[in-house]
């Protein structure tokens, strides 16, 4: 990745037992080098988690081509409310765009007014 590893020397508070850690690019982490050891990765069981789900789920589909079939039609339900809900904003948005032109065609019909009025007078 072309990434600097640095190390990290450290003392411990209770035991002033020095330990060592370096960084791990490649994972976005750190590890341990010396003199330590790691005590919680919450990042590993949420990895573990998904990953098993991430089986399951597909060998549910392997095994069931009716739960398979439901579960595309729901997807493509859900692509449907999405393109309608774009659709509406995209309606929203040249409405609103149009309202802007149109106050502004007003603004300067009134300016024009009131300038042809203040000429008129001045004559």
């Amino acid at each position: 990745l072309g990434l600097k590893v640095y190390r990290f020397y450290g003392r411990c508070r209770h035991c002033w037992a020095e330990f060592t850690f370096k960084t791990d690019p490649k994972n976005s982490d750190y590890t341990m080098e010396s003199g330590g050891k790691r005590t919680y990765e919450a990042w590993k069981d949420a990895d573990m988690m998904e990953a098993q789900l991430r089986a399951e789920k597909e060998k549910e589909a392997a095994e069931d081509h009716m739960k398979a079939l439901e579960q595309k039609a729901v997807d493509v339900q859900a692509e449907m409310q999405r393109l309608e809900d774009l659709d509406a904003l995209r309606t929203m948005n040249k409405r609103l765009g149009a309202r802007d032109q149109t106050i502004e065609e007003a603004l300067e019909f009134l300016f024009k007014k009131a300038e042809q009025e203040s000429a008129a007078d001045d004559e």
